[in-house]
């Protein structure tokens, strides 16, 4: 029964050729939550695409058109035909009764092309910048598995607008509440996947960054022995921005300590590993003890890019 469950499953989302079973109320009853498996065949070709293209040296445009086409040749481009059909419906500007016929029309009318072109354009161009590491192949096989749990989540949660069709015929064989509870689960454990495999550390960074930005005593952050005046400081901003594989970090202030960037980024790095949390920065700063903060970060990619001082001192 299992396996019946997700034949149906991959007879409505999919176009691979697999063994044809009858639909009925038992192998239905469930269908939905083996709709993530189809993103989990995308997810899988999208492994096996990019070790071709980087076996052969494929060029980036390439290895782009590949993960743009593998979910619309997986699929069989169903997701597209109804979001053509939606395009030509809104872009009408008809009333509600016109928009319904316009979306039962088999027709593909112009509003359809131009969005069809130009969300292709949009995912042919974002898959050729995406670099296909591990964490981003695993991120990316995970969204496709987080968007069909998503889409059958809708069905079990959300009123139809038609009681004919697909989704009718799903919504109304499956326990939509179980399903609808098991369906939910995947999505969040899909989200929570991708949050650690890209969007957690950054963001921790980000948090800890901020409790930098004042005026404090920055002697918790500056390489012992050095001697100043004072090691009052105020940092105008410090920002984090992570791009793929690399990590921005800038800081402006009305001066530094020697290594008091360094440190200060090395910090950030402690929050995001979990050694610490970006609530204790404040503490550790008035605690003025330097191996209570993070380690040095190493002085590669740090420069000065604009340097400013008081007319009277010109």
């Amino acid at each position: 029964m299992v396996l019946e469950t997700i034949l149906v499953a991959f007879a409505m989302f999919s176009a691979i050729p697999l063994p044809r079973v009858d639909w009925n109320g038992r192998n239905m009853r469930y269908a939905l939550c083996a709709f993530p498996l189809v993103g989990a065949v995308c997810g899988g070709l999208w492994w096996g695409w990019a070790w071709v293209c980087g076996w052969l040296g494929a060029p980036e445009l390439l290895r782009g058109a590949g993960f743009c086409l593998i979910p619309a040749l997986v699929t069989g481009g169903i997701h597209l035909d109804g979001c053509a059909d939606t395009w030509d419906a809104l872009a009408s500007c008809a009333p509600p009764e016109k928009k319904q016929e316009i979306l039962k029309d088999p027709r593909c009318g112009a509003f359809a092309v131009i969005g069809l072109c130009a969300w292709f354009a949009a995912h042919l161009a974002l898959c050729a910048a995406l670099r296909p590491d591990g964490p981003a192949l695993w991120a990316m096989g995970l969204a496709f598995v987080l968007e069909r749990s998503l889409s059958g989540l809708a069905i079990t949660r959300f009123p139809l607008a038609k009681k004919t069709g697909l989704a009718h015929t799903f919504a109304t064989a499956a326990d939509r509440r179980r399903a609808g509870r098991v369906l939910l689960g995947e999505c969040v454990l899909a989200a929570a996947g991708m949050t650690a495999l890209g969007g957690v550390p950054g963001g921790v960074m980000a948090a800890a960054a901020r409790q930098f930005v004042g005026t404090h005593d920055f002697a918790a952050v500056r390489s012992v022995g050095t001697e100043t005046r004072t090691t009052v400081r105020t940092v105008h901003y410090f920002e984090i921005e992570r791009r793929g594989d690399i990590i921005d970090c800038r800081v402006c202030a009305d001066g530094f300590l020697y290594n008091m960037v360094r440190a200060m980024v090395g910090t950030c790095i402690y929050a995001a590993e979990g050694k610490l949390n970006p609530e204790d920065i404040p503490a550790i700063l008035a605690a003025r003890n330097r191996t209570l903060a993070g380690p040095t970060a190493p002085p590669d990619g740090l420069y000065m890019t604009n340097l400013w001082y008081d007319e009277d001192v010109l």
